[in-house]
């Protein structure tokens, strides 16, 4: 059934459904730890592509698409969040090693 023919309550439904299975997936800063630690080579990787050279580099980002480009993820995961702050501690990690 496409999305035209739907009832509007069924629309509804899936909007809230997709709204709170986004509200779920918080990107915590323990989460981006641990998602750092076991994906390291790939934000390596994923660093030089987009012409990060350093961590200090990445810790100016200010916009979460951008974030989300060196991670890797979807952008949804850190539309919400306090971009400076996981980028400064991102940087900070890739620069400890």
């Amino acid at each position: 059934m496409g999305i035209f023919k739907m009832k509007k309550s069924e629309l509804r439904n899936i909007i809230r459904e997709e709204i709170q299975r986004l509200s779920e997936a918080k990107f915590t800063l323990n989460k981006l730890e641990d998602y750092y630690y076991d994906n390291e080579d790939d934000i390596r990787d994923n660093m030089r592509v987009y012409g990060y050279k350093k961590g200090k580099d990445v810790a100016k980002i200010r916009n979460p698409y951008d974030l989300a480009d060196v991670l890797g993820i979807d952008s949804r995961l850190v539309r919400h969040v306090d971009v400076q702050v996981y980028a400064d501690m991102l940087g900070g990690l890739l620069d400890n090693k």
